[in-house]
């Protein structure tokens, strides 16, 4: 059992993780709420510096903020702005990738993909 007293940052966003992976089948309003939260305590974690390197050095990451820097460019030749600009903001939810790729120790993986069996099956009961 985690001692609250004792729980740090690093350890909230562990266990915020394995309810996001609980709630993906489940609830639209928690993934939004929790993806804020985690990206939150990220920013305000310990060694944020060095995670920053790391995803720096991560080639799927630059993909994904190049994939998205380039979405969000193609804007200024679209017609129909407001309409891309509300297909974007559904990229909200890869800032958990940031956090996961840098922050979430291989252990709490194996936690999460229960956590999201279980809310699979809770989802289609």
């Amino acid at each position: 059992m985690v001692d609250i007293k004792k729980m740090t940052l690093e350890d909230s966003i562990n266990y915020l993780f394995i309810l996001y992976a609980f709630l993906v089948p489940i609830s639209r309003a928690g993934l939004s709420f929790l993806t804020a939260v985690l990206f939150l305590l990220w920013l305000f974690s310990d060694n944020f510096k060095k995670r920053i390197g790391f995803l720096k050095s991560d080639k799927t990451v630059i993909y994904l903020v190049a994939f998205i820097a380039l979405s969000t460019v193609s804007l200024l030749w679209s017609d129909n702005v407001s309409s891309g600009i509300e297909y974007i903001r559904r990229y909200w939810y890869f800032l958990v990738l940031l956090v996961i790729a840098s922050t979430i120790p291989k252990k709490f993986l194996e936690y999460a993909v229960s956590a999201f069996l279980a809310g699979m099956l809770l989802s289609e009961i």
